[in-house]
């Protein structure tokens, strides 16, 4: 148990650094020489890389985005016989490491694009789901936040279903589902307070600096 214990707190530490890594800030550095902090939402987020940087920069740190929760994953399935407790904890701080990031003062992404991915991997069905209704939204109504919240809530509405009608038996992957959900959601607690007010920006509008 001991052991076990010890190899859970490795994975936290290694997927927590992982999340970390803030490729939004380094693509804004490298290419512009820019803070993208200073920018837009203040986000080191694809989305905000979207409104500040364009397309071609923001489709890289996508790219980037999705390969913190594979590595994490990854690294986490090689312990333990790859168990759903192991993988769930992984997919916990890697998120945790993308929005409030040691390397980068905390502040990070939102991790909506991070905790999809992981759920993709963990439970596919649930995962695909939440992408799919979360594109579709971002596609009709040209606004991120609201296609990110949709796609959280859909994630989170699946998994409990599948649990319920016995399609997921594991438990650990509710549990991230849920504790992913609520930090995420959290994160969009602006975001969702301008959606109301009718004031949140959608795609194409470009990014003003932010005020310091």
């Amino acid at each position: 148990m001991a052991l076990n214990t010890e190899i859970y707190i490795f994975i936290s530490i290694i997927s927590y650094l992982i999340g970390a890594i803030p490729y939004g800030l380094m693509v804004g550095f490298i290419s512009r020489g820019i803070d993208i902090r200073k920018h837009g939402s203040g986000s080191t987020g694809a989305t905000n890389v979207l409104r500040t940087l364009g397309v071609p920069l923001a489709s890289i740190v996508v790219i980037l985005d999705v390969s913190k929760a594979v590595i994490a994953i990854f690294i986490a399935s090689l312990f333990l016989n790859g168990e759903p407790l192991i993988k769930a904890i992984a997919a916990i701080f890697v998120i945790l490491g993308h929005i409030w990031p040691i390397t980068a003062k905390f502040r990070g992404g939102k991790g909506v694009l991070t905790g999809i991915v992981g759920l993709i991997i963990l439970v596919p069905l649930s995962g695909i789901l939440s992408f799919v209704l979360a594109i579709l939204t971002i596609c009709v109504f040209k606004i991120v936040s609201l296609g990110s919240i949709v796609g959280t809530i859909t994630g989170v509405i699946s998994i409990i279903l599948l649990y319920q009608f016995g399609q997921e038996q594991h438990i650990e992957y509710l549990v991230y589902v849920i504790v992913g959900s609520i930090i995420i959601m959290f994160k969009h607690t602006d975001n969702i307070k301008r959606l109301i007010a009718k004031t949140e920006p959608k795609i194409g509008n470009r990014a003003k600096k932010t005020k310091q």
